[in-house]
C-alpha cells in the first residue's frame, strides 16, 4: 500500500538526484519514480504473501507439537 510518506521519499529522492544530475532530461526521472512507485507496491503484495506463509507455518508446527505432545502421552 503506497501511502503519503512513500509517495514524499520517493519524490524527494528523484527531485535530489535530478538537482545533482548533469543530465536535465525530466522524462527519465519521471520513468524512475513510477518505477520506484510501482516497486512500493510490489513490496507490499510481497509482505502480505509472507504474512500467509507465515500463517500457514505457524499452523503445521501448532499442529505438528500437537501430535508429538499426545504421543509421548500415550505412552
Amino acid at each position: 500500500m503506497l501511502n503519503r510518506r512513500h509517495l514524499r521519499v520517493k519524490v524527494m529522492q528523484t527531485l535530489y538526484a535530478y538537482s545533482l544530475s548533469e543530465d536535465k532530461q525530466i522524462k527519465d526521472f519521471e520513468k524512475v519514480l513510477f518505477k520506484s512507485v510501482e516497486e512500493v507496491n510490489e513490496m507490499y503484495i510481497w509482505t502480505l504473501s509472507l504474512l500467509d506463509e507465515v500463517a500457514e507455518y505457524v499452523v503445521i508446527d501448532a499442529e505438528s507439537r500437537a501430535a508429538k505432545y499426545h504421543s509421548n502421552r500415550e505412552r
